[in-house]
């Protein structure tokens, strides 16, 4: 245990543990971040699908132009309407739960700042605290040193007298 650790009672070890019990505030922000950007994958790779399935409807329905030249072009047109409301609903979704966490990261940030203040003035206290104990237990001790120094000396003066 260093000098000031033995000063208020805290090694460096202790002094670091708290600064990285702190730092996990930064840490919970990135999850999230990472958390959205895998939504934002996951979403990316759904369309994806939803495009491969698009192309596959696209070949069938060419074929049957090729072999029915009369309602497909109303059939085309309903399953492009189909197709893209899914599209766009699906876009929506992305847009609104990456604004959501974004938003949610956004409002815990001054929580999260606030924590990290308090955390900071909790330490700042207990070091001023114990400070206090370790001056005055250095006073009581230097008391007993004087008093114990002054006993021995009268038992000394006694001893002489004798």
């Amino acid at each position: 245990m260093g000098f000031f650790g033995k000063l208020f009672g805290k090694s460096k070890k202790d002094a670091n543990a708290n600064a990285k019990e702190e730092s996990n505030i930064a840490d919970k922000a990135d999850d999230l971040l990472e958390e959205i950007i895998d939504k934002a994958k996951e979403v990316g790779e759904e369309l994806l699908e939803k495009g491969k399935e698009i192309a596959e409807d696209a070949k069938v329905i060419g074929k049957e132009i090729a072999d029915n030249a009369g309602d497909i072009a109303s059939d085309i047109t309903d399953k492009a309407k189909e197709v893209s409301g899914e599209l766009l609903e699906k876009g929506k979704e992305v847009a609104d739960k990456a604004l959501e966490k974004g938003k949610e990261l956004v409002d815990n940030a001054p929580d999260m700042a606030k924590d990290f203040v308090e955390k900071a003035k909790d330490v700042g206290e207990d070091l001023v605290e114990k400070g206090k104990v370790l001056a005055s237990d250095a006073v009581k001790l230097s008391e007993d040193a004087v008093n114990k120094a002054k006993e021995a000396l009268n038992n000394k003066k006694e001893e002489e007298e004798e």
